[in-house]
């Protein structure tokens, strides 16, 4: 993707981010809270990673409901994430022993940053992993102009992202389709990365864009991501349809 073509979001989306977050949030608390106890049929693994500047704690709305259904849900258990890439080292050996314990494939959703972290881990470890979720990752093109790019510039006291020559590898193949059941979930409403970086360019039977009206702040809590996550996780891959709004 040439990131020439893709545009910096609204500033009138990036600086409504957090009341429309603080929506979005309201609108999932019924969801969330009468979300019934029940064994799912196919009960297994699921790892949720934070975006940037978030932590295990602002995954906690997707990951209660996902634990209600039996499933076995971790956080990443690195703290707050700060873009520090070597973050991924212990990231993929904390899904290897999660798929050690438990002997079973993983589903790995990642929210923005967490989904680049997402992608890398799985192509590592395809074997261990059943599917990857995305939660407004620009995957497609991580030099896109964006909000978010600030924060990083800033966290790594730079006025250039120049990517470490150890890490370069991989985030320059983030963008190619994994060999596994990915859905990427977008928003054109994004008011800190663009949406058009944040999906597949090609969709077939295994990798999927599904668009939902979000602030990207609030996509770990949107009720449709909420849902759409729940399906996602329950259904048979072997059988996997597109995704349709109830």
């Amino acid at each position: 993707m040439n990131n020439e073509t893709v545009k910096r979001p609204p500033l009138t989306y990036f600086l409504t981010e957090l009341i429309r977050g603080a929506w979005d949030r309201l609108g999932s608390w019924s969801y969330r809270r009468s979300f019934p106890s029940t064994e799912s049929a196919d009960p297994h693994p699921v790892l949720v990673i934070p975006g940037l500047l978030s932590d295990d704690a602002s995954t906690k709305p997707l990951r209660s409901v996902l634990e209600k259904m039996g499933h076995h849900v971790y956080g990443w258990e690195q703290g707050r994430n700060l873009a520090q890439l070597s973050d991924v080292e212990s990231l993929e050996q904390h899904l290897v022993n999660i798929f050690e314990r438990h002997q079973a494939k993983v589903s790995i959703i990642g929210w923005s940053l967490g989904g680049l972290y997402a992608r890398k881990i799985a192509a590592d470890q395809l074997e261990m992993t059943r599917q990857i979720i995305t939660l407004g990752s620009p995957y497609q093109d991580i030099h896109a102009p964006s909000w978010a790019s600030y924060t990083v510039k800033f966290l790594w006291r730079t006025k250039e992202i120049e990517i470490p020559t150890a890490h370069q590898g991989w985030i320059n193949g983030l963008a190619a389709a994994r060999q596994v059941a990915t859905t990427s979930i977008y928003s054109k409403q994004d008011g800190i990365v663009p949406w058009s970086c944040c999906i597949e360019e090609v969709e077939d039977e295994l990798h999927q864009n599904i668009e939902v009206s979000s602030s990207h702040t609030s996509m770990i809590a949107n009720l449709d991501v909420l849902k759409i996550c729940v399906d996602r996780v329950n259904s048979d891959i072997a059988d996997w349809a597109p995704y349709r709004k109830a």
